[in-house]
């Protein structure tokens, strides 16, 4: 267990109130939602990334340990949750995220959907 996240952190940039690493293409990122904002309108999504090669033109590369490690996270969630589209499942958009169970039958219900600036609602 890490106790001081933060001890012998040298690094002066911050970015609401947590450390800036930047977008190095050798760092993944998890972010937990598991609330969602507005309860009463969505469900919380949390999220890896990874920006990938996207700096491979620049001589910034992902080395083949991150770009390993990657397909080995996509591929675990895919064996344990169905892609879908992203906010609520209808035939209009592609699959994009990764469904949890309990979120899969909250979506199926069309109980609720993940309110995304730019995404409108299937009807809505």
């Amino acid at each position: 267990m890490i106790k001081d996240l933060f001890a012998g952190w040298r690094h002066l940039r911050f970015v609401d109130g947590q450390p800036f690493f930047g977008n190095p293409p050798r760092l993944l990122w998890l972010e937990l939602h598991v609330h969602a904002k507005q309860p009463a309108i969505s469900l919380g999504m949390s999220r890896f990334e990874w920006i990938g090669n996207y700096f491979a033109g620049l001589g910034d590369a992902a080395p083949e340990v991150t770009r390993k490690r990657w397909a080995k996270l996509r591929g675990g969630f895919s064996k344990l949750a169905p892609r879908v589209p992203r906010g609520a499942i209808d035939r209009e958009r592609k699959p994009e995220v990764f469904a949890s169970p309990g979120a899969l039958e909250k979506l199926r219900a069309d109980e609720k959907a993940d309110k995304i600036p730019g995404w409108k609602r299937h009807g809505s």
